[in-house]
């Protein structure tokens, strides 16, 4: 859907990001900084600045087993994952095929078949929008949770400038998520390296998600609900089947594609949006002229899953445009 911006800065730079930040033009107007693009959707025009975050460059440093990498936080995510597993340094492959930038990882504290950027993150570097100043978080300091952070939070406040992570030259495959045990049977791989679990983690995501490329789509557009474990008996009592997964905290992680299935929407299409096929989680955008349409198919969908099951979903890219996103930003 077309959205405009009223001004676009290419920031490949620090500096770069200083002269527009100190540029009178941009000084009292609303800040929005954009990596890949691929997790947001857009409800209308946006009357600020957009920042293109397209910082570069990649900075190793090996201390005995462990690899300390600096990214560039305007970096292709996946290029990063797939250049850490072909010199076969482990920690992102259970990550692979994860549209969208180095710098938004963080943000959304991105995360997939038991692993999430928090496992491996070690700091960042940022600048702050509406001072300037530079800043460097520790873990603690991102605030990180189930696909969220600090700058989730804080939306529009902070420019991420790089991504520092510590990898492993030491293998410890994450396999026992669902799904990745029965394709390594299928392969009869027993050990596989860091480089061919990178190859079935794309493989898997690639069969059940569609590229958003050819079928436009924002990825997983709802977090999957995490309840007291007190609940689940609630839930199995009418609902034997349900999905579920053990977290920490005596907590229970349900999987919201299943919640959304058995209340009859995966593949189902309302004018020009719809659920994708092979993944109720995923919505897509058959030639939506309003972002507007997409939530309120969104909003159906949560309000059957609340029906049904009592749990409330919850949207997980980011909605630019809205009023409430705008009193936020600088």
């Amino acid at each position: 859907m077309p959205s405009v911006a009223r001004f676009v800065g290419h920031v490949e730079s620090v500096e770069d990001l200083s002269d527009l930040l100190s540029d009178s033009r941009f000084t009292a107007i609303p800040k929005w900084v954009l990596g890949g693009g691929s997790n947001i959707v857009l409800l209308n025009d946006f009357p600020g600045l957009v920042l293109l975050n397209q910082i570069r460059g990649i900075d190793v440093r090996e201390q005995g087993d462990e690899v300390w990498i600096t990214v560039g936080a305007g970096e292709c995510w996946h290029d990063l994952v797939r250049f850490t597993a072909r010199s076969n340094w482990s920690g992102l492959e259970n990550l692979s095929l994860i549209p969208g930038s180095v710098g938004a990882a963080p943000v959304q504290n991105i995360g997939a078949y038991g692993v999430e950027l928090a496992d491996v993150f070690q700091h960042l570097d940022a600048v702050h929008l509406g001072s300037g100043e530079k800043r460097i978080f520790s873990r603690e300091q991102c605030q990180f949770s189930y696909r969220d952070s600090f700058f989730k939070q804080t939306k529009g406040e902070f420019f991420i400038v790089s991504v520092t992570l510590k990898l492993s030259k030491k293998y410890q495959p994450k396999i026992d998520y669902h799904g990745i045990q029965a394709a390594l049977e299928q392969r009869a791989w027993v050990n596989p390296s860091v480089l061919q679990m990178s190859d079935l983690i794309s493989e898997i995501r690639a069969i059940k998600l569609p590229d958003p490329i050819h079928v436009p789509n924002a990825g997983s557009f709802f977090k999957n609900p995490v309840v007291p474990e007190t609940e689940l008996p609630r839930l199995r009592a009418d609902h034997p089947d349900i999905v579920s997964f053990p977290q920490a905290n005596h907590k229970v992680k349900i999987a919201a594609g299943w919640l959304i299935e058995q209340c009859g929407w995966k593949g189902k299409r309302v004018g020009q949006v719809g659920t994708y096929a092979k993944q109720a989680l995923v919505l897509v955008n058959y030639g939506v002229r309003n972002g507007q349409e997409i939530i309120e198919f969104a909003e159906q969908i949560k309000t059957d899953v609340k029906s049904t099951f009592g749990i409330e979903l919850e949207i997980e890219p980011q909605l630019i445009g809205s009023t409430e996103g705008l009193a936020r930003q600088y």
